[in-house]
């Protein structure tokens, strides 16, 4: 029989609670100079957006979930650092005080995240040693699903990692000793992605320089962002071609495992599999 908070325990409920606590806010904000208390009506839209909300997604999804209690932190950070632009700054003197008690909550979430990560990387060096785990990104999956209990979260992180290996440091590499029974099959070469590719890249270079330029004359914060992000996209294009050549299609067995760089990747038992054209 499940409770009430585990009926309602969704992330959509975490998020319909984010958005009407803001929905009220910024109404609210609007008029705060008109007000006859406004330090007092500030204090209290700082409570609701720095401890409502937190409180809710404990209530909801660490509670309700059984999500780490540990991300109940992140979500207050996160909440203390989106309060800055909606308190104006002359009602901030409590966003003020709250920062300083945030100081030891980052300090402990850095060293929890390297006590994690520190244990993370002695599991895949001690998994190294297994001559069947050739694929970088299922086996960065599995480990980051044993040092963080969120499967979102660590799938995420995962992702990253790859793609910043692939892209940065898998030019010396060689290629993963294939399993014994195993078959193999490339798809880099043939499918000619490569010159797809340096086309693809030539125009985001053109296509960042100049909408940079043109974004610096109206803010350059967001000309910066939006050259980060495609900086980024580049960054996992690049990635995702070196992971073509990494993560083969494989048949192991009666499995057949079917990838597409870090795009996809699909694990077919041959029984489901009535015909190839």
């Amino acid at each position: 029989m499940r409770t009430t908070t585990q009926r309602y325990a969704h992330p959509a409920s975490f998020a319909l609670v984010v958005a009407v606590v803001y929905a009220a806010a910024l109404p609210i904000v609007a008029r705060l100079s008109s007000a006859a208390y406004p330090g007092i009506i500030a204090a209290g839209l700082t409570v609701d957006l720095v401890v409502l909300v937190p409180l809710a997604y404990h209530v909801i999804l660490v509670r309700g979930r059984d999500w780490p209690a540990v991300t109940t932190a992140v979500v207050f950070l996160i909440s203390l650092y989106a309060a800055h632009f909606v308190v104006p700054a002359a009602h901030q003197a409590p966003l003020a005080f709250l920062t300083y008690v945030a100081v030891p909550i980052e300090i402990s979430l850095i060293g929890y995240v390297l006590f994690r990560a520190v244990r993370t990387v002695r599991r895949m060096g001690l998994r190294r040693s297994d001559p069947t785990d050739t694929d970088l990104l299922e086996h960065l999956r599995r480990t980051m699903r044993q040092a963080f209990d969120v499967r979102v979260l660590a799938d995420v992180i995962a992702h990253e990692l790859a793609v910043f290996y692939y892209a940065l440091f898998s030019w010396r590499s060689s290629l993963p000793s294939a399993r014994p029974e195993a078959s193999t099959y490339t798809y880099h070469k043939s499918s000619g992605y490569g010159v797809i590719l340096a086309g693809i890249m030539v125009a985001l270079v053109i296509e960042l320089v100049g909408v940079h330029l043109l974004l610096h004359l109206w803010s350059p914060t967001v000309a910066w962002i939006h050259t980060a992000l495609g900086l980024y996209g580049m960054l996992w294009l690049v990635g995702d071609y070196r992971a073509m050549r990494f993560r083969p299609i494989q048949l192991h067995g009666d499995v057949l495992y079917l990838r597409c760089g870090l795009r996809w990747s699909i694990r077919v038992p041959l029984a489901s599999i009535a015909s190839v054209e």
